[in-house]
């Protein structure tokens, strides 16, 4: 027997292509796809990017917020480092300059008084007071030059001034015990 093809069999044969053309895959469709993936993944890329330049930004921010007020801090400490020691400075000059002359007067006052001692003690005060007036010189020169010792050496100086006056009012008492 012959198979009989007609008008519905044709009908059903061209259905049945359509239908598996359709279920055939669609390599635009596929690139459509790609195209929207990568699209998907490259705004994502920027996200995450533009959050870390966020994020980065924020850090350095703070970063150089905090290093501004250490900064500042620093030189507020400076500051008042720096003051505290020119105080020191000026009252130390003052005061060194206040006893530096109260030491002259003694030493004056025991000088006119020095013809009325014996020619042993005489001897003596003589010797002592060229000691007196060696020492003051040095002390004098000490207390001019305060204003240009280096902040290095300031303690060192200001101990030797201090020390350097001890010695010079030891040496106006020694004086004082010779008569």
């Amino acid at each position: 027997m012959k198979p009989i093809v007609g008008i519905s069999g044709i009908t059903a044969a061209t259905t049945l292509m359509v239908a598996l053309a359709g279920c055939a895959h669609d390599p635009s469709k596929d690139l459509r796809t790609a195209e929207n993936d990568l699209t998907s993944a490259q705004v994502k890329a920027r996200e995450n990017v533009n959050a870390i330049d966020a994020n980065y930004a924020d850090t350095r921010a703070k970063a150089v917020s905090e290093g501004r007020t250490n900064v500042s801090d620093a030189e507020k400490k400076l500051a008042d480092a720096n003051a505290k020691l020119d105080t020191d400075r000026k009252n130390l000059t003052a005061s060194s300059k206040s006893s530096l002359d109260q030491l002259d007067s003694q030493a004056s006052n025991l000088k006119m008084k020095a013809d009325t001692l014996p020619p042993a003690k005489k001897n003596q005060f003589d010797a002592l007071w060229d000691q007196y007036t060696g020492m003051r010189g040095q002390v004098q020169d000490q207390i001019s030059g305060l204003s240009a010792v280096p902040n290095d050496s300031w303690t060192s100086a200001s101990k030797g001034l201090t020390n350097n006056l001890n010695s010079l009012s030891g040496t106006v008492g020694k004086l004082g015990k010779l008569f």
